[in-house]
């Protein structure tokens, strides 16, 4: 039993010398840093970022080669106006396509030949070839 009671004490001295420690030192100086360790693996991949601004506009690019004309377009449609008298008509080829009178709210008298106005008003007519 004696052995026993040893063996305790023994245990118990060598389990309980850790506990009464004095107090920590001040810290040492950081060692050097050392060997880079090997790369990791590849990570997930992140979250689409913000669309940034625009730059500025490029130079511009030199002008292409000219090709052949084009065929000529129809003809368009020519307007003229006639004003100033009391009676007018359009000419050989035009078409009137409005007339009113210059004065008053008397709507001017219309024939196959032109349009007139009664005095002081004068006609004003919008002929159109087409």
């Amino acid at each position: 039993m004696r052995a026993i009671s040893m063996a305790l004490v023994v245990l118990a001295s060598i389990s309980l010398a850790g506990c009464f420690e004095g107090p920590a030192g001040p810290a040492g100086q950081a060692g050097p840093a050392g060997p880079a360790g090997p790369k990791g693996d590849k990570g997930d991949k992140g979250d689409k970022g913000a669309v940034g601004q625009a730059g500025p506009a490029g130079p511009a690019g030199p002008m292409g080669a000219a090709g052949p004309a084009g065929p000529a377009g129809a003809a368009g449609t020519a307007l003229r106006a006639v004003r100033g008298q009391a009676n007018a008509s359009c000419s050989a080829g035009e078409t009137m396509i409005a007339a009113y009178c210059s004065e008053g709210d008397k709507a001017p008298s219309m024939s196959a030949a032109g349009a007139a106005c009664t005095a002081p008003a004068t006609v004003v007519l919008t002929c159109a070839k087409l």
